[in-house]
């Protein structure tokens, strides 16, 4: 870990050893394939370095993402502030571009585990000018079982693009 630093201190301190351990490396090259996509494909860098590919489905959205060094912590534990991105992208999935989002209510009841996160949202209402999509995210637990790790619920108001 890199010490914190203080205001007026020295530039930030090189890495021990001045060589990044195998994760480190791979997190890395990660950063840099989704670089290389956005450059060559165009689109968001946040959304190929999570590797959300949410896609539209009768009635919503859903995606599979690995879990790794790049969204996980230490112990490979996906935390609320990811979660939170994972799940809103997975619910603008679930709408055509007309349709802003404009509201998040959210509910993080326990790491995102295991290898891969489910994610799937649904429209739950679907007016003239506002639609409301529930987007829930699951994983294996450390038991194997599988359980609930996040749920979102999403407005979204209609727009002219």
């Amino acid at each position: 870990p890199v010490p914190h630093r203080r205001r007026g201190e020295n530039p930030t301190p090189e890495i021990p050893g001045g060589k990044l351990r195998p994760d480190e490396k791979k997190v890395l090259a990660a950063a840099d394939a989704a670089l290389d996509g956005v450059r060559e494909h165009g689109g968001s860098f946040i959304q190929r370095f999570w590797g959300v590919q949410a896609r539209h489905v009768a009635g919503g959205a859903q995606s599979m993402v690995k879990n790794g060094a790049h969204i996980g912590n230490r112990v490979g534990h996906v935390q609320g502030g990811i979660l939170l991105g994972l799940a809103t992208e997975n619910a603008i999935a679930a709408l055509t571009p007309h349709w802003a989002l404009t509201a998040i209510s959210a509910w993080y009841i326990s790491p995102g585990e295991g290898r891969t996160l489910k994610i799937k949202s649904k429209v739950v209402h679907h007016g003239r000018l506002i639609a409301v999509v529930r987007t829930e995210v699951t994983c294996k637990g450390h038991d194997g079982r599988p359980r609930k790790a996040f749920e979102l619920m999403t407005t979204h108001a209609y727009r002219e693009v």
